[in-house]
């Protein structure tokens, strides 16, 4: 019920923006067979991806104790809880990030502005470290929220 929830509220989340008047621009989404997979993970292409509007609906997914991040190319969905409560909120890929570290993925929140950084290869044991930093002045130091498993979609042949 949980999973099916989270795709649910992604499928509202994109639908609902461009009958909003608020839509992808010209140069933003990603056309369809334009999905990212996250490195070392092997994906065999789908035969018919669910696509809407400009948006291919295929992405991965990294799943822990303590939160679950649905990645799309350069957007992202956020569940997780921090100091008791839980927030669903979308993420942005992030490529000018202050003293980046090559090996991790950098996003922040559209609305609070805290930052994810998701390490792109897997660790021996086959997690990925998921870390966090909220926004503060001045800016506070990253945390490592926790280890995550990497999920892969299935899409049902028709």
């Amino acid at each position: 019920m949980y999973p099916k929830t989270m795709w649910s509220l992604l499928l509202v989340l994109f639908w609902a923006a461009p009958l909003l008047g608020q839509g992808l621009g010209p140069n933003q989404g990603l056309a369809a067979g334009q999905g990212v997979v996250p490195p070392g993970a092997e994906l065999s292409p789908p035969e018919d991806p669910v696509v809407v509007g400009r948006m291919e609906h295929l992405g991965w997914s990294l799943t822990g104790p303590r939160a679950r991040h649905y990645v799309f190319g350069g957007l992202a969905v956020a569940d997780y809880v921090w100091q008791g409560k839980r927030r669903i909120v979308t993420l942005q890929e992030q490529a000018t990030t202050p003293n980046p570290d090559p090996e991790y993925l950098y996003y922040s929140e559209l609305r609070d502005g805290h930052w994810w950084a998701f390490r792109k290869q897997p660790w021996p044991d086959n997690t990925y470290s998921v870390w966090y930093r909220p926004q503060q002045n001045p800016p506070s130091k990253w945390i490592r929220l926790q280890l995550s498993r990497l999920e892969m979609p299935t899409v049902p042949k028709r």
